[in-house]
């Protein structure tokens, strides 16, 4: 579902795969295979590609999850205040989980350096 959309936003902004296969310094056919699924999307890789499309990660992410053509919009509100349900597609998950480990690490890192330079 992702690689969908980025083929759309690559296609809006006129890019080719070849030129984003250069950008990102592999081969058009990789690039494709990512497009297509036919590839695991690794989190380093989808955060450079969004770099290229000049979008942000999260707009990227959230622009997937609306609900599917068909789907019953009754069926997807939130017994409590009427509010649609958050729907999580397990590649989404793993795209957050990845985001948030990396997050985590990140204040892992700067908290030490802040307590080995003696600011805290």
């Amino acid at each position: 579902m992702i690689g969908r959309h980025l083929r759309s936003i690559r296609e809006s902004k006129g890019f080719s795969q070849e030129y984003m296969a250069e950008m990102l310094g592999t081969c058009q056919s990789a690039y494709a295979n990512l497009e297509s699924g036919k590839s695991t999307l690794k989190l380093d890789r989808f955060l450079q590609i969004c770099d290229i499309l000049g979008v942000s990660a999260h707009d990227l992410i959230a622009s997937t999850t609306h609900l599917k053509k068909g789907e019953s919009t009754q069926k997807n509100m939130a017994a409590r205040d009427g509010q649609p349900e958050k729907i999580l597609q397990p590649e989404l998950k793993s795209v957050y989980e990845q985001m948030i480990s990396g997050l985590r690490e990140e204040v892992r890192f700067l908290r030490a350096l802040v307590q080995e330079k003696g600011l805290s």
